[in-house]
């Protein structure tokens, strides 16, 4: 069990990637910068099942969260059936000005509990 849900968080952080992608793509057709949005979920055309917005780590089997910090970084969250608690660093670049660059999501990370 433990194999498939690593799988399907895999899943879901690459179609994040790749829904990623095609966002900075497009704002750098719109607004010459490419740039990556503040929530990574919202690069996304359907959000995964179990995506709440409830800005805290995930704490229901099954639960995505984004948590956004005042430094403009945040987690991307996951918990499993069995309950234990996933993360990702998620830093969204400079999203404005003259030095606008992409950002960079971070490896699997299990939070302490």
């Amino acid at each position: 069990i433990a194999n498939a849900e690593e799988s399907a968080e895999d899943a879901v952080i690459s179609a994040i990637r790749g829904g990623l992608k095609q966002y900075a793509n497009n704002a750098l057709v719109d607004g010459g910068r490419a740039t990556w949005p503040t929530n990574p979920f919202d690069a996304l055309s359907e959000k995964p099942a179990g995506y709440t917005e409830n800005g805290d780590y995930a704490n229901v089997d099954g639960e995505w969260t984004f948590i956004e910090y005042e430094s403009g970084n945040g987690e991307i969250t996951h918990q499993r059936a069995d309950n234990s608690r996933w993360t990702w660093i998620y830093n969204p670049g400079t999203q404005d000005g003259d030095e606008a660059k992409i950002g960079y999501i971070g490896e699997r990370t299990r939070l302490a509990e």
